[in-house]
């Protein structure tokens, strides 16, 4: 197992993505849920918690692009609010 191979690893102890249920996000920081927007988890319900969740939901696009400064060089371009958001929506338990 290792690091940033999240397929990999799933599939060296025989688990498929498609039969994961849930995926739970504490926090939705960009280098903690990349592997939650991976097509092989399109189907994957996401637990995110009401408060993180509004708080994402409240950020204005300026506002994101300034954490983007804050976060790792590989972040920028290549994910954006809507795209959290987006996927958060259509795949996230509502209690």
């Amino acid at each position: 197992m290792r690091g940033g191979a999240l397929l990999d690893n799933l599939a060296h102890v025989g688990i498929r993505p498609e039969r994961l249920d849930a995926i739970a996000i504490t926090h939705m920081h960009i280098d903690h849920i990349g592997w939650a927007l991976h097509p092989a988890f399109a189907q994957t319900r996401l637990r995110i918690p009401a408060p993180e969740w509004a708080w994402w939901n409240a950020l204005t696009p300026e506002e994101f692009e300034k954490l983007l400064e804050r976060m790792a060089p590989w972040a920028k371009g290549k994910i954006d609010l809507a795209q959290i958001l987006g996927a958060g929506a259509a795949r996230r338990n509502r209690q």
